[in-house]
């Protein structure tokens, strides 16, 4: 089954391993669109467990129609993901993929789901009409570790439709909602803006389109925090911390969304 260590994918393998002990394996995706972080925590979380895991590399940015970041991206990366996780599940004799969709999936723009339903994948918990906050309370009465834990789609999220995907960016991302979450921050997104402005006068990187005039490209971060936490994000200086360390990553402007933290924004 496809596992990334989130609330969703932990229980159903929780589910899968107990009805099927060792006939069934967790499979995991390390890719450069999700943060090291998630990676680590999803392995030892499965550790922790007793669930048998298997982690397959993936470099999705290979792929144009990917890193091109089109607005029916997420499709293009989960056919991606899936072929392979499929690949995985015949050669090893499986016959069964299994998927971690809930029914809460079916609320918000998913193009993803519809790659998955191409290929064949289950999804048991969106049949039975399992939503999240049910599977969050069953988690907690399970003691499952995952119960409370906050969601963390890939990074590509963070970017604006057709502004394009590389590791640079994605590392610029990463780095700038560690700083968050080590300061305490869970619920947070730092949204990546690129910022072309065509005078030497700013200061960024200077490039140089065909005719030889400079040309800079220049970073906003806006940061989306939950409404709750600006208090505290001024009151203790946060900002000034984190305004520092997204320059030192390479942003030109840090700026912080009054809007707060939402889910939805480039389909979270």
């Amino acid at each position: 089954m496809a596992y990334s260590g989130g609330v969703d994918s932990t229980f159903l393998a929780y589910i899968a391993s107990q009805v099927l002990g060792d006939r069934m394996v967790c499979v995991l995706v390390d890719s450069p669109l999700v943060p090291r972080k998630e990676v680590n925590f999803a392995v030892q979380i499965a550790s922790q467990m007793g669930l048998p895991l298997r982690i397959i590399q993936v470099n999705e940015l290979k792929e144009p129609q990917i890193s091109r970041n089109s607005f029916n991206r997420c499709y293009f990366c989960k056919f991606k993901r899936y072929s392979l996780l499929r690949e995985f599940a015949m050669t090893n004799g499986f016959s069964v993929l299994l998927d971690g969709s809930t029914a809460s999936d079916a609320i918000d723009y998913r193009p993803g789901w519809l790659a998955i339903q191409e290929l064949g994948v289950k999804t048991p918990l969106k049949d039975v009409g399992f939503y999240k906050d049910e599977i969050r309370t069953i988690s907690r009465e399970l003691g499952l570790p995952t119960a409370n834990k906050p969601s963390s789609p890939c990074l590509a999220t963070r970017v604006p439709y057709g502004q394009m995907l590389d590791l640079r960016d994605l590392g610029m991302i990463e780095s700038a909602e560690n700083i968050l979450h080590e300061l305490g921050y869970e619920d947070v997104r730092v949204r990546h803006h690129l910022c072309e402005v065509e005078t030497p006068s700013v200061v960024g990187l200077e490039l140089r389109d065909k005719t030889g005039v400079p040309k800079r490209e220049l970073y906003l971060a806006r940061i989306e925090l939950k409404p709750s936490d600006f208090e505290r994000f001024w009151r203790e200086g946060h900002g000034n911390v984190v305004v520092e360390f997204l320059r030192n990553v390479g942003y030109t402007w840090v700026t912080l969304d009054l809007a707060g933290y939402r889910k939805g924004s480039y389909d979270l």
